[in-house]
């Protein structure tokens, strides 16, 4: 199921006004030239060009039980994105550089707008089982085009691709000693993701976890040093006489991140008592306070890809799938170069309150990595981070992954946390 590539020779070929690497959105105007440098004497010829776009799916089992392959193919646009760029004659002489006249018979150039979301007819033929969008006809009004957007998985039982894909196509019919022939040139184009006119909820999602950790280390003027081989079979055994301090780790994860945003990523840590609690095994303990400190945090994104395919032109069984990929932003880089640690201190009289790890390091993400202030901590290789997409067979999503390092009276702890997140494309 390859992609549509560039196409073009002396027969017939585009040219795009635009500089190579240009994106284009919903709406835009693509600008450019049809050209045909060969020899050709028609009395009748037809030129045409189209905006083609369509989401494509294709998912094969691999083995002695394989039963053919699954195939999902949605059109986005229907024929109201065709122009007729000449009709008529055509006469284009051996040596069409010798004549301006000439060499304007021979190129036509064309203003096509790009419509601002896809066509109903993209529905037709399909069921609700195929795709992630609603199809009624208030699911229908609220469509909007999709980016473009490339995905492949190979698994020891199966392999699956997927891509959403636009491309100009210009053809060329004409009737010529007896019979009809045909010219085709392709350039595809980029159609760039969409920043939502509203942001949507932008709270942060919290979320507590409750830690524990127990010795003898834990009482006033014991360190690490102080430990005898009794304490320490007391605490392997879980010894009631071992003293254990109890605190909960306060996470805030953004419920959205928006690429490119110059605003820092929401990101905030806090460490407080838990209530009715604090370090147990003596009623004298309770108002001894804990200090904590934080070593790193590491910060991944999960992405998440799902394909819908159907088995065959019925479309009675439609198969999924999924496939992850884990980009580590390397946040624990930036821990690296802190002059002073960041220490929490904690007692049932005291709370140092939030810590916004996000604006501190100035956290921005991009597409290729993460940058504090003006330093990429991590490159993401190609595909790069791509915004949330969610169209008719495709589904693109993200979450969070987090790990907190803590030390507590020479210790160190990992705490996990997750949660999903919305990637916006950058504005």
């Amino acid at each position: 199921m390859p992609q549509t590539r560039e196409t073009r020779n002396a027969d017939l070929q585009i040219d795009l006004a635009s500089p190579p690497g240009w994106t284009f959105a919903p709406g835009d105007t693509v600008i450019g030239t049809v050209l045909r440098h060969s020899h050709i004497v028609a009395p009748k010829a037809t030129v045409t060009l189209s905006l083609v776009g369509h989401v494509r799916t294709k998912i094969t089992p691999n083995g002695s039980s394989s039963r053919g392959y699954y195939r999902g193919h949605w059109y986005l646009f229907s024929t109201t994105t065709t122009q007729v760029l000449f009709e008529g004659p055509l006469h284009a002489p051996k040596d069409s550089s010798s004549s301006s006249s000439s060499k304007s018979e021979t190129s036509w150039s064309f203003s096509l707008p790009i419509p601002t979301k896809p066509a109903d007819s993209a529905l037709g033929g399909h069921y609700n089982e195929e795709g992630f969008l609603p199809q009624d006809k208030y699911g229908i009004a609220h469509h909007t085009l999709p980016g473009t957007f490339v995905t492949s998985n190979n698994d020891w039982n199966h392999s699956s691709e997927g891509y959403v894909e636009y491309y100009l196509e210009a053809q060329l019919q004409y009737h010529q000693w007896g019979m009809y022939r045909f010219g085709r040139a392709t350039v595809p184009i980029i159609m760039r993701p969409q920043a939502p006119v509203v942001f949507p909820d932008c709270d942060l999602q919290r979320h507590t976890v409750d830690q524990g950790s127990l010795g003898q280390w834990l009482l006033p003027g014991k360190g690490c040093t102080d430990r005898k081989f009794m304490q320490k079979t007391q605490r392997l055994l879980g010894s009631s006489r071992v003293p254990r301090a109890h605190y909960s780790v306060e996470i805030g994860l953004p419920r959205i991140i928006q690429l490119d945003n110059t605003s820092s990523i929401p990101l905030t840590l806090n460490i407080v008592l838990p209530p009715q609690q604090g370090m147990t095994n003596s009623t004298d303990m309770h108002n001894v306070g804990l200090k904590i400190r934080l070593n790193w945090i590491k910060m991944s994104i999960k992405s998440t890809t799902t394909l819908l395919a159907p088995r065959d032109a019925r479309k009675l069984l439609t198969k999924s799938d999924s496939h992850s990929v884990l980009h580590n932003l390397n946040l624990e880089r930036a821990f690296r170069d802190l002059d002073v640690p960041i220490e929490f201190f904690i007692d049932k009289t005291r709370n140092n309150g939030p810590v916004n790890i996000g604006s501190m390091f100035q956290l921005v993400l991009r597409s290729n990595g993460l940058k504090a202030k003006n330093r990429r901590l991590a490159s993401v290789p190609y595909p790069y981070i791509q915004p949330d997409l969610i169209t008719y067979n495709i589904r693109h999503s993200h979450r969070l992954v987090m790990e907190v390092s803590l030390t507590i009276a020479g210790e160190r702890h990992t705490v996990p946390v997750s949660g999903d997140v919305m990637i916006l494309a950058a504005s």
